[in-house]
């Protein structure tokens, strides 16, 4: 039968900064080579955590992830049998706020909005999470 082969090449670029609280900024260009119609592509990825510490151990992060694909050959949507092609998370972000109560119990509340990069009908989704957690430490 048949076997799909990907190659995928790219370039990262990456800083990291400290002062007063972390930031990490993250860029890469990927593009994926296929034998296969309908899966090469290239990609631009840009990634942003932060994250600070406050006083009365309060602790904040933020995460964004932002992708953006171009696909080589323009597939008809009529034609997808394989949906997972254009599967992928595009955008993320994430905020989160945690707390100390003691040395061996914390609470955090957490905010996550996602999207997907599907063309496909029926295959695209937003959605967003909110969670509450306690968590302790044997």
């Amino acid at each position: 039968g048949f076997t799909r082969v990907d190659r995928q090449t790219g370039f990262r670029a990456s800083a990291q900064s400290y002062r007063g609280g972390l930031l990490d900024i993250v860029y890469r260009f990927v593009t994926n080579d296929s034998n296969s119609f309908g899966y090469g592509y290239s990609s631009h990825h840009f990634r942003l955590l932060y994250a600070h510490a406050f006083p009365w151990d309060l602790e904040a992060q933020a995460y964004l992830n932002l992708q953006a694909r171009q696909y080589s050959e323009s597939v008809p949507l009529a034609s997808f049998t394989r949906p997972e092609v254009d599967e992928y998370e595009q955008t993320s972000l994430v905020l989160k706020a945690s707390r100390a109560v003691s040395r061996r119990l914390g609470v955090s509340a957490r905010y996550g909005y996602f999207r997907n990069g599907s063309v496909a009908e029926g295959g695209f989704y937003r959605k967003q999470v909110i969670s509450i957690s306690v968590e302790t430490h044997l």
